[in-house]
């Protein structure tokens, strides 16, 4: 209230100072709220990203700078909408629906499932 009048910041590095709000919650806000273009790093867009070769990393912001190298960036929040999406529909974690994915000439998954037999 003190330092930003009531009014929430729109900048990521003034929102991850925040107590509470890490870079997701950050480019979350900034996304949905103030309509800018980020990439939001959650367990589905790190798994999936992943099997797409869009990024061999494990930490979640240079998985974001992956990202934001690879895809078009007025498709960032779209893309984390349709991989959460995805993810939670198809691609889950512990038992992905291959059989129904569209993406499978692309996943790596699925490419090293197919070898094995």
């Amino acid at each position: 209230m003190e330092k930003y009048g009531g009014e929430v910041p729109s900048d990521i590095d003034e929102l991850t100072a925040l107590q509470g709000v890490g870079r997701k919650t950050a480019n979350v806000i900034r996304g949905n709220i103030f309509h800018e273009p980020s990439v939001v790093v959650d367990t589905h867009v790190k798994r999936i990203s992943r099997k797409l070769g869009f990024t061999k990393e494990e930490d979640p912001v240079k998985i974001e700078q992956d990202l934001m190298k690879v895809l078009p960036k007025d498709h960032w929040i779209l893309y984390n909408i349709q991989i959460i999406t995805f993810g939670r529909q198809i691609c889950m974690a512990r038992n992905p629906k291959c059989q129904e994915c569209f993406l499978t000439e692309y996943c790596s998954y699925y490419k090293e499932k197919m070898k094995r037999g």
